[in-house]
């Protein structure tokens, strides 16, 4: 079963070039740097570890399954299979392409807004169900993926907004091309200090595209 074997490098951030981590050292911003782990296969890639723009500390280690989540906001290394499995029902879906647009309202420059949207590309690898009769719609399937998706996305952000409060989604970023007078503003307490970004509402909105489907199995889920 494919599920049971998933490709991680959605589970792994990009391997950081030290010009790039240096910069972010030197503007206080925080940011992510990717695990090292041993396993059966070898020394591995999977998670992130979590640092603190105010002094450069690690506060936190995401899991792979968080990290993908997190990546899902960023853009990067979003290929491989996204599971969703149920009590009877397994559906495993390949990205292929994903698209992602943020908005951001500044109206309360303190409590600011974030919308994200995600839009992904990729093909059902595999259907599992009890029985024939309980194979979904295409539109079902994609309710489906977009709601495990966005659940699973939400997770990740609340570890790293409310649990660790460093903004390693790189929202300030995109508070500061939006609005840079009021960015200027508020700056030196967005992941530190007031750590706005720790208030800041941040909605997930996932629209999932079936390109084509792989094979529908009605057999019962292990």
């Amino acid at each position: 079963m494919l599920a049971e074997h998933p490709p991680k490098n959605a589970q792994m951030i990009e391997a950081a070039r030290i010009g790039e981590v240096q910069g972010k050292m030197i503007a206080n911003r925080s940011f992510a740097l990717p695990l090292l782990g041993l396993t059966k296969q070898g020394v591995q890639m999977e998670g992130a570890a979590l640092v603190r723009g105010k002094d450069n500390k690690c506060v936190g280690i995401l899991s792979g399954e968080q990290t993908l989540g997190m990546n899902y906001i960023i853009g990067k290394k979003i290929g491989g299979f996204f599971t969703v499995r149920k009590k009877n029902q397994l559906i495993t879906y390949e990205i292929h392409k994903l698209r992602r647009k943020i908005q951001v309202s500044t109206e309360n420059a303190t409590k600011p807004k974030f919308d994200i949207h995600l839009s992904t590309e990729g093909i059902l690898a595999e259907l599992h169900f009890n029985e024939p009769k309980q194979v979904m719609s295409e539109n079902l399937l994609k309710k489906e993926i977009s709601k495990e998706m966005t659940k699973r996305i939400e997770k990740s952000i609340q570890l790293v907004q409310k649990k660790y409060k460093v903004d390693v989604l790189e929202l300030g970023e995109v508070y500061k091309r939006h609005n840079y007078k009021e960015w200027k503003k508020i700056s030196k307490n967005w992941d530190q200090g007031q750590n706005y970004f720790s208030n800041a509402e941040i909605n997930v909105h996932v629209d999932p595209t079936i390109e084509h489907s792989g094979s529908a199995l009605p057999k019962k889920v292990k």
